[in-house]
């Protein structure tokens, strides 16, 4: 990556628990891993999550997100890994739902800021 000029200091990457992998290591090594995180010049970080790795649980679903998952995937060929980003926010919208009033009625304003917010938590969630 320095001698493509992707990055002119360093070349970083860390485990989704914040260690940092050796520099021993290869970057093919690394590849095989379901998610890792990628540090350039101290200051630029990206996410980095594989299609291809093993499957592996990324985060704890709640009953209702399986659900939702199972169906995506079986009657929608959605990929699992998309699957479970929806289901995360799906679930958001609805929890947001379930603590309001029920009596309320909801504007296309209303919906659009439910998603907005429902995106905004899992994007912080994923950052975390």
């Amino acid at each position: 990556m320095k001698s493509n000029r992707t990055a002119k200091e360093s070349v970083e990457f860390f485990s989704p628990d914040g260690t940092r992998y050796s520099k021993s290591a290869k970057v093919m090594e690394i590849m095989r891993l379901p998610f890792f995180r990628l540090r350039l010049d101290h200051w630029n970080e990206y996410h980095v999550h594989s299609k291809r790795a093993f499957k592996q649980s990324l985060s704890f679903v709640s009953p209702g997100e399986k659900d939702f998952i199972v169906n995506s995937v079986q009657k929608f060929n959605i990929s699992e890994l998309k699957a479970r980003t929806n289901a995360k926010l799906y679930h958001n919208v609805i929890d947001r739902l379930e603590r309001a009033n029920p009596d309320a009625v909801y504007s296309h304003e209303d919906v659009s800021m439910m998603l907005r917010d429902a995106i905004a938590k899992q994007c912080l969630s994923v950052n975390s």
